[in-house]
């Protein structure tokens, strides 16, 4: 099962996998869930669609929009104000979407 949804006004996709599937996706290590910034996709284990794990994906999607690639010279401080402004910015969005997400690929899965 596959939904559409937005994250900073782009367009993105979640989708529901075997776990061979998502292998295929990334083969080091067994994942509930993987957030593919490049692709604007998250694939989720169809066996792990629970809240907490998608909310944890979106919260990856979210975040790739601080452009926060090359951190080597940022201190523990900047970063936590850094992820508590965008907390405050995008939590409540994030768990509502994480929620009906959730409830939509439950149900298409069943």
């Amino acid at each position: 099962m596959q939904i559409k949804f937005k994250v900073n006004g782009q367009n993105w996709k979640i989708k529901t996998i075997d776990a061979d599937e998502m292998k295929e996706q990334r083969a080091d290590g067994d994942f509930a869930g993987l957030c593919v910034v490049d692709e604007r996709m998250i694939y989720i284990d169809n066996k792990n669609i629970d809240f907490q794990t998608i909310c944890h994906e979106l919260y990856h999607a979210y975040f790739s929009y601080l452009h926060l690639d090359d951190t080597t010279e940022l201190k523990i401080g900047d970063f936590e104000e850094i992820t508590a402004s965008h907390f405050a910015a995008n939590a409540e969005e994030i768990l509502k979407k994480a929620k009906q997400l959730t409830k939509d690929l439950k149900e298409g899965n069943e």
